[in-house]
């Protein structure tokens, strides 16, 4: 039974591979009735997955992945600041509105996102994988200016409705007005 003892079992323990899913193909998992397979975890061992269920016959069409992190290229460069700017406390005055509760606290424009400088404040803002992938710290910018420097999880239509990704946004604007709870 999984119930109990599982942990004895090599294949119940450590992360999933090629090997693994050899074994879970022969005795458990028939891939040719599998209409589409859902995999989430380390990218490594996603692929590994992928792999064994590409040589099993399953389509690339069928797969489907959820990352939170990614180790493809693709993230930009944090804009250049200046010495001088840096010690003129350049600034922004970040407002958030998350569970209904009104926050305000500081934010540098130093490459400071907007999720680092809430967790610094104390602020418990959602987030899963700080990278731009998961959507976890969506918000909507309600005042302010605003870049965002990676965006792999957020629809066109989300970012012109003013849908930022808070672990992926610095501020360009002395203030910044953002509601979680949209």
């Amino acid at each position: 039974m999984l119930e109990t003892g599982g942990e004895d079992i090599d294949l119940f323990t450590g992360r999933v591979d090629a090997e693994k899913c050899a074994q879970l193909f022969r005795l458990w998992i028939d891939v040719d009735t599998a209409d589409t397979a859902f995999i989430c975890g380390p990218e490594p061992m996603m692929l590994a997955i992928a792999g064994a269920l590409r040589e099993h016959g399953m389509s690339d069409a069928q797969i489907k992945f959820e990352l939170f992190a990614s180790a493809q290229p693709g993230r930009l460069k944090r804009p250049a600041k200046s010495v001088e700017a840096a010690r003129a406390g350049n600034t922004c005055t970040a407002t958030v509105t998350l569970d209904g509760a009104l926050r305000e606290f500081t934010l540098p424009k130093d490459g400071t996102t907007l999720l680092d400088a809430a967790l610094a404040a104390d602020i418990d803002a959602p987030y899963a994988c700080k990278a731009g992938v998961c959507s976890t710290c969506r918000a909507k910018v309600l005042e302010g200016e605003f870049e965002m420097i990676a965006n792999h999880a957020l629809d066109d239509y989300e970012v012109e409705r003013g849908y930022v990704l808070t672990c992926q946004c610095v501020p360009l604007s002395d203030r910044l007005v953002v509601d979680y709870d949209q």
